[in-house]
């Protein structure tokens, strides 16, 4: 019979603990006692195509049906083990099939009872039940028990499940050596609902039985706990699916496949098939494929332990196997669990441990020489705390990741107990929602864009500023338009007069006048034209700039602003060079046709001919200086009158200019007003986003946030005096809560006009006195500085988190940190439950594990039963000390640290074992070692019954 031996080691079907397997808990043999359908076309035994099948199949646990009897079980046993061929990791269970004497479906069907015996229990055991068990079958005026029944009586026979439990108890006495299921479809307990009697003796049924035989669509009915009609709670009961087989074609199409195929998740013993009982929801799962998928990549397989120290005495060589889900590592004081989790650790990322370290002085840095820790992963490759061995610059892209928290490292972090230090721990936590980061991400840069932008446009808007300032200053040294007019007519008036009196002729009058004009257009020109020469030089050279900006310049070996993202965009499609080439191209496209349509040369040539032309006309001129000797007069009326046109020319000028000049500046500021609500907007996104998709984890754990900009943080407020405060700086300062109105400040920018006589003077007329003495792009710089932040609230039961202790605090910390990470690494965790008090621990820390071990591998040392039991650790690492047990084996002496691993269903205890690991099996090492080890089981066996 297959089965656990007690004289073999337990310990060695342990492997890496409860996983899951596919179980099939309901199938027929040939020759069962009612709907045999098991038919062979030829001379084969119909047992040996029976076996194979069971075999071939990849069910691994199986429960071997009949009707009142175990006789075909036994059967089956002797003609499986007998054979050589067979599958050795199959185990089978006896399950005897009964009908109740009730029915109440639709078709008056009699309900179907099963027990389920374990397979360590001698068979004989179980036939003296049947021998006692009585059915409704009446021979010679006396009830016959189930091991008399004829073979036309099976059909007709029925028992009642009162004598059913008490013949279990007189039989078995208090063993938990069998489980008792009923069938809930078909032939089963699914009443008619219209029928409050036939509700009533359902829910009878169903109190005295421990899971359902039905489909996944009986799961969430059998889990609720309101079902019984009488409003009595209910407890969330296991369903099981079944191929039910009663043929060879049964098997073909049912077995361990679609709607029959259920998963559990244990040791294949029967202890291991209880803890659905105690684990309803989670331990067992109708579907087809294998459940809590986790990626090999983030699977840690095994910790290996190569021990070169002298005499290998520290750990000697073992490996401990590492399951998928859930993790604890227990032990007495100093029996080498944090440095078991710790060298695990650093086997994998000592990065990270270096990084912890500068946070956190307090960290134990465990420095063991000659032990090499050897980590395989699920996906075949190794990391090692010996990392030359398997590890190069080569291979950097095949390293794992971990998230490692050591003993405090929480508590350590959460006891900086300021606002400040909270918002900025809770910004590092919810950077681990891979999401959120890259929502961050993109918001940050778009804010990082816009603030560029603002900075930039500040920039214009002074020089815009200076330019107004220093055209209006050079205006202040000419007269207006229309001065000049009325001086050019008295002039003119008076030249007229004069020139009457002269003894020009007309004619040389004219041609006078007209060289002097000549004369005057060609000076014009040749400044005009030199300027164009001068700001085309200027365009050139800035666009020269702008490409050496970006390029760079490889005369002087400087690389452009563009070279940064080389490293980014390595493995991109993207390829920088063909882009840098475009630039190149544009660059000196636009050169080239600025060039062509306003060509330097032309313009010079423009200016030689100019200049010919100024020459002549001075050489024209001289003929006449001899006749102006004596009318100089008439000659400085002339010159006075040239230099009145000019300069009402120029005063027309400097007015176009800045007007101008006005216009782009109130452009900009309007711009860095937009732009300053923008950005605003920007940051409001983060708000949003945080308070509407990551504020509820469950666990009565609460986060909100608040975009804030604080006082302090504004420098005008340092400026200004606030014994005097306009509306203005009312509206932008809440000194109340000590805040910046960020959403009036665009409107407070764009509302301020200038400074002066140290004050502020806005649009509407009003001023603001200012206590220091200060200037305007001080102001404007002030008002545009990016100085937001998030301000973060956590509350667990209403309880603020800044109002915590700091073992609670820590762990409210850290079941944020888990909630929040969407990383699919695995988590190592050192005593979390440490400073908290057990409610705190079951309430929080134990239903948040449970959650993530289906998302994550999870690997924790603890002292807490709790932390092991409650939470259903798949695989408890047990750690050893010598001085634990320094009794020698086999005469050889025991290294100074061991360890053990197995799921908490191993329980035995065996003193002839020689090592203190192997005498006992995991829930006695648990019960032994950690306080409230045995209530903690008690309390996962009766949480439901409690309720």
């Amino acid at each position: 019979m297959k089965s656990i031996s007690i004289s073999g080691n337990p310990y060695s079907i342990a492997n890496d603990g409860s996983t899951w397997s596919k179980w099939d808990l309901h199938i027929h043999t040939p020759e069962t006692k009612l709907a045999n359908s098991y038919v062979i076309t030829n001379e084969e035994d119909v047992w040996d195509k029976f076996i194979e099948k069971i075999d071939t199949s990849d069910v691994n646990v199986f429960g071997i049906t009949d009707y009142y009897s175990i006789d075909n079980y036994e059967k089956f046993l002797n003609k499986y083990f007998e054979k050589e061929h067979n599958n050795l990791d199959k185990v089978f269970f006896p399950n005897i099939e009964f009908r109740l004497e009730v029915s109440v479906n639709k078709d008056a069907e009699e309900v179907n009872i099963h027990v389920i015996f374990d397979c360590n229990i001698d068979i004989e055991e179980i036939k003296r039940f049947l021998e006692h068990l009585e059915t409704n079958i009446i021979e010679g005026g006396r009830k016959i028990p189930c091991s008399r029944l004829s073979s036309d009586q099976f059909k007709k026979a029925a028992v009642n499940i009162e004598d059913l439990k008490k013949t279990l108890k007189i039989i078995f006495g208090d063993k938990k050596c069998y489980i008792i299921g009923v069938a809930v479809n078909n032939q089963g307990a699914r009443p008619n609902p219209k029928s409050p009697r036939k509700m009533n003796i359902s829910d009878n049924i169903d109190r005295e039985c421990d899971f359902s035989f039905g489909g996944k669509q009986n799961v969430d009915y059998y889990l609720r706990k309101n079902r019984y009609d009488n409003g009595e709670t209910s407890p969330p009961k296991p369903v099981i699916s079944c191929c039910d087989a009663h043929s060879f074609e049964d098997l073909d199409t049912k077995l361990g496949k679609g709607q029959f195929c259920t998963w559990v998740k244990s040791l294949p013993t029967f202890n291991g098939l209880r803890q659905i009982l105690y684990e309803p929801e989670d331990r067992v799962i109708i579907q087809v494929t294998e459940p809590d998928y986790k990626e090999p990549h983030n699977i840690i397989k095994s910790i290996s332990i190569n021990d070169n120290t002298e005499d290998e005495k520290i750990f000697g060589n073992q490996k401990i196997l590492v399951n998928k889900n859930l993790n604890t590592i227990i032990g007495g004081k100093s029996s080498g669990k944090s440095l078991l989790l710790y060298s695990l650790a650093k086997s994998i990322d000592v990065g990270q441990l270096n990084r912890i370290h500068e946070k956190f002085k307090d960290f134990k840095d465990y420095n063991i020489e000659n032990v090499k820790f050897i980590v395989e992963w699920a996906d075949g490759t190794i990391n090692t705390t010996d990392a030359d061995d398997y590890f190069d610059i080569e291979n950097i892209g095949l390293g794992h990741k971990i998230t490692y928290i050591p003993q405090l490292y929480i508590n350590h972090l959460a006891e900086r107990n300021g606002r400040e230090e909270l918002n900025n721990l809770i910004d590092e936590i919810l950077l681990n929602n891979s999401e959120y980061k890259k929502f961050k991400i993109n918001i940050d840069d778009e804010i990082a864009k816009s603030n560029k932008h603002i900075s930039t446009a500040l920039d214009t808007l002074i020089e815009l500023r200076n330019e107004l300032i220093s055209i209006s200053n050079e205006k202040k040294e000419y007269s207006t338009y229309e001065k000049y007019d009325e001086e050019i007519e008295i002039l003119t008036t008076q030249y007229k007069k004069l020139n009457e009196s002269s003894s020009f002729s007309e004619d040389e009058i004219m041609d006078y006048k007209k060289l002097k004009s000549d004369l005057a257009e060609y000076e014009n020109k040749l400044i005009h034209l030199n300027n164009e020469i001068y700001y085309l030089n200027q365009i050139q050279n800035e666009i020269e700039q702008n490409n050496c900006n970006l390029l760079g310049n490889k005369g002087n070996n400087t690389l452009g602003s563009l070279y940064k993202y080389s490293n980014k965009l390595l493995n991109s499609r993207i390829d920088l060079t063909k882009i840098i080439e475009i630039i190149k191209s544009g660059y000196s496209n636009i050169s080239r046709a600025i060039n062509q349509e306003y060509p330097i040369d032309v313009i010079e040539n423009d200016i030689i001919s100019i200049k010919k032309k100024k020459e002549k006309t001075e050489q024209d001129l001289i003929k006449y200086n001899d006749k102006l000797g004596s009318k100089s007069e008439l000659k400085d009326i002339v010159e006075k009158l040239d230099e009145l046109k000019c300069k009402k020319n120029y005063t027309s000028e400097l007015n176009t200019k800045f007007n101008t000049t006005l216009d782009d500046y109130r452009t900009i500021k309007n711009n860095i007003s937009e732009m300053l609500t923008k950005r605003n907007n920007l940051h409001k996104s983060i708000e949003k986003y945080i308070n509407d998709n990551m504020c509820d984890f469950g666990s009565e754990i609460n986060l909100s946030c608040n975009l804030l900009y604080g006082l302090e943080n504004c420098k005008l407020f340092e400026y200004i005096n606030r014994q005097h405060k306009n509306d203005h700086i009312q509206m932008l300062f809440d000194e109340n809560n000590k805040l910046v109105n960020y959403d009036f400040l665009p409107t407070f920018f764009s509302d301020l006009v200038k400074i002066e006589g140290n004050h502020l003077h806005f649009i509407n007329k009003t001023n603001q006195p200012l206590k220091e003495k200060t200037n305007l792009e001080s102001v404007y710089q002030a008002l545009i500085e990016d100085n937001f932040y998030i301000a973060y609230d956590v509350t667990y039961r209403g309880d603020n988190l800044l109002k915590m202790s700091p073992g609670k605090k820590g762990t409210v910390l850290l079941i944020l940190f888990l909630e929040l990470s969407t990383s699919e690494n695995p988590i190592l965790i050192d005593q979390p439950e440490d400073n908290l008090d057990n409610r705190t621990i079951y309430d929080l820390l134990c239903q948040m594990i449970r959650r993530k071990k289906k998302d994550r591998q999870i690997i924790i040392v603890t002292h807490n039963a709790n932390l092991v039991v409650n939470t259903d650790a798949e695989n408890v690492i047990v750690a050893n000390q010598e001085g634990q047990d320094s009794s020698p084996v086999n005469g050889i002496s025991r290294t100074k640290f061991e360890y053990i691993n197995g799921p908490i269903e191993l329980s035995f205890t065996n003193a002839r074992f020689s090592k203190i690991l192997s005498k006992m099996g995991i829930k006695q090492h648990i019960c032994d070692i950690l306080e409230g080890g045995k209530e903690a089981f008690k309390l996962r066996e009766l949480k439901y019954q409690d309720e």
